[in-house]
């Protein structure tokens, strides 16, 4: 039985990493949830969580970046109220990013 699911969480994973690799990271992340049902322990599966939790929170500042951005032209318009209301918004998406 070991064998049997060692050979099925090995073609998971290699689904994952194909998923990461293109940038699928919500499938990756599901299919890497699934394998930790069948062995929580298993060091490639933890590792490639991990790797794709950073690759999303990576992606996630850049987009944060970009908005922050385009908070420019509306402070020197002096729309500060609407500068308020992105920045609470860009906080409850990434509370501890220091840029918000």
């Amino acid at each position: 039985m070991a064998d049997a699911l060692k050979t099925i969480i090995d073609q998971y994973l290699a689904h994952a990493e194909a998923a990461y690799q293109s940038e699928n990271f919500q499938e990756a992340y599901k299919l890497c949830l699934k394998m930790m049902e069948w062995d929580p322990e298993n060091a490639d599966v933890l590792e490639l969580k991990e790797k794709v939790e950073n690759a999303v929170g990576n992606y996630n500042i850049h987009l944060i970046d970009k908005e922050i951005q385009r908070l420019e032209p509306l402070w020197k318009e002096k729309k500060y109220r609407e500068i308020v209301v992105i920045l609470q918004q860009l906080y409850q998406k990434h509370p501890n990013y220091e840029k918000v």
